[in-house]
């Protein structure tokens, strides 16, 4: 993987985690705990229903909000081989996270417990992620504890993302174009989350979204032109090749009465397959075993929304104490897969 390639997948990498961070934005007054159920009253027609509509009119109803908390549930399992022909490990995760965000100062903090087993041997870990505005810097703070102490790193994002894109992923109300990142967005159901009757939603996000979200003009330019030019064509055309299959279905349940968001949902099995895939299709033909190294029997999660703002978002001071740079960790795994190519 060339010097260009690693810039480009450390951009995508970023905006990544904007995405996952905005997404933790996205909580309204509502009940932790998580009580899904099919509404069994009369049929309604959903078909009038605009999806994306409803979808506005939660996202206006939290733009006042200037703090936000939600639980998060991940799941994960699946096997993983050193080499084709070798022996799979299983790997399985279960992980409990608490997201708390605000607009101003514009920060996010993901902290959690996982639990898990690979090949029979039972583990317990903590893990703290934080984002936050150091002047004109948006930085980045990952610790991790797997029973030897934490260690931090950090990752300064300046070069990888603008402050602008940040406060518009943190700040959008909907009325812009934010929820045109989705190729199709509909109204499946009406079910009862936390004793309220909610729309559920299913987007999808998947390569003609990407390819939206590329296209669009900031500036008087697009995303798409500024990395064509910056890394080169066929260098950006060739780490795209990644997102042929691409496609994650997001599911929101909005309360029908109030508007609020109540929960999210993503199952991510498929998509990591088709990810898997794609890296293979993107760094050559030679890494076609990839997709026999891993086997995902399931991989989701569930966000709940929860009531009340959060307390003001700080970096602990071991981290900032402590932390080692992580674009050098970054630059050594992106490097890795140039071995894929050989």
């Amino acid at each position: 993987m060339g010097v260009r390639m690693k810039k480009v997948m450390k951009r995508f990498i970023a905006l990544l985690c904007v995405f996952v961070l905005a997404m933790s934005f996205t909580a309204c007054k509502s009940s932790t705990k998580d009580n899904t159920s099919k509404t069994e009253d009369k049929k309604e027609d959903l078909s009038s229903v605009d999806a994306k509509k409803v979808l506005q009119d939660a996202y206006k109803k939290m733009a006042d909000q200037k703090s936000s908390k939600a639980n998060m549930t991940l799941k994960m399992d699946m096997s993983v081989k050193e080499k084709a022909d070798a022996e799979a490990e299983d790997l399985k995760i279960d992980a409990n996270i608490a997201v708390a965000s605000s607009q101003e100062p514009l920060a996010a903090s993901i902290t959690g417990d996982a639990s898990g087993d690979i090949s029979g041997t039972a583990f317990n870990g903590k893990a703290e992620l934080y984002f936050v505005t150091e002047g004109d810097k948006p930085m980045v703070y990952v610790g991790f504890d797997i029973g030897t102490g934490m260690t931090w790193m950090y990752l300064d994002m300046k070069d990888m993302v603008s402050m602008k894109d940040l406060k518009s992923a943190f700040t959008s109300d909907g009325s812009d174009s934010s929820l045109d990142m989705f190729s199709s967005l509909k109204v499946e159901a009406v079910e009862k989350v936390n004793n309220k009757d909610c729309y559920k939603i299913v987007g999808n996000f998947d390569k003609a979204a990407l390819d939206k979200v590329l296209d669009t003009k900031q500036n008087g330019t697009t995303m798409r032109e500024s990395m064509e030019k910056e890394y080169g064509k066929d260098v950006f055309n060739q780490m795209m090749k990644m997102f042929d299959d691409f496609n994650l279905p997001i599911t929101f349940y909005v309360a029908k009465d109030g508007s609020t968001f109540e929960k999210c949902s993503c199952e991510m099995s498929e998509t990591i397959k088709a990810l898997v895939a794609g890296v293979s299709k993107a760094v050559g033909e030679s890494a076609g075993d990839l997709k026999e190294m891993l086997t995902v029997n399931a991989a989701s999660f569930d966000i709940t929304y929860a009531n009340g703002e959060t307390a003001e978002i700080k970096v602990p001071d071991e981290a900032k104490t402590n932390a080692i740079d992580g674009s050098t960790l970054l630059d050594s795994v992106l490097g890795s897969a140039s071995s894929l190519q050989k």
